[in-house]
């Protein structure tokens, strides 16, 4: 009797370590690419509202990208989009930059790819030219999500949102979620975008945020809401041009 139960646990102990190691081994196999946002640049320039870029610098360089045991180098400049790059690996995605000679790869940033498809890694910028930070924002690239015309708001965050476009519009964002809308006016010149928030307890929404931003009719843009970490303050950051 005794010698079964242990049988049974082992087996279970076996099956258990098999699904862990499958699940550890899933490939991701996506098309990706890259550009940079710079907050000084026309590219979903913020036009009103705090935090106004007054300085304009200009970016470019490359960075590697671990792909599998390989490393792929991308280039990129300031204002345009990179090369569509396959990735095939883990569900971490990791960037490289230049080192010294004694250490020749230094980590740059890394984020994760929830499954296979087509992205668009938004790289935020910081540091200097010539030796940036970059902080990626991963949005879905696919047809049926970006679209001329029309701007892709994305909740990376675990709180539900309420958006306000140009005081007339409103939006309802559900935690982890993105809509697509259209934009009415094609001839105007930007939007201008106010996000609310509600707190536990709260019966009214705040206003966390109220900012205006330029705006490409003729190419697609999205808008990412977000947190640095954990809790922290929602961010909202505008791109046009994508």
């Amino acid at each position: 009797m005794l010698s079964r139960v242990v049988l049974c646990v082992i087996l279970l102990f076996t099956v258990a370590f098999s699904v862990q190691a499958q699940e550890k081994d899933v490939e991701i196999v996506a098309q990706l690419r890259f550009n940079l946002w710079v907050q000084s640049s026309p590219q979903g320039m913020q036009t009103t509202g705090a935090g106004v870029a007054k300085k304009k610098e200009r970016y470019q360089g490359s960075f590697f990208l671990k792909n599998g045991e390989k490393l792929t180098e991308v280039s990129y400049r300031q204002g345009r989009r990179t090369g569509e790059v396959t990735y095939k690996g883990g569900e971490e995605c990791v960037l490289y930059k230049k080192g010294a000679e004694d250490v020749p790869l230094v980590e740059l940033c890394k984020f994760r790819l929830p499954k296979s498809g087509k992205y668009l890694v938004l790289l935020r910028t910081s540091g200097t030219a010539k030796d940036p930070v970059f902080k990626p924002i991963l949005i879905p690239h696919d047809k049926s999500h970006l679209k001329k015309g029309r701007v892709l708001f994305v909740n990376y965050t675990n709180l539900k949102l309420g958006l306000v476009l140009d005081a007339k519009r409103k939006l309802a964002l559900q935690p982890n979620a993105m809509k697509s809308l259209l934009l009415k006016d094609a001839k105007a010149a930007g939007v201008h975008i106010e996000m609310h928030t509600k707190a536990k307890g709260d019966k009214e929404w705040q206003v966390v945020e109220s900012k205006g931003y330029s705006i490409n009719h003729e190419s697609k843009s999205a808008c990412i809401l977000y947190q640095e970490k954990k809790g922290g303050p929602v961010k909202m950051k505008f791109f046009t041009g994508l």
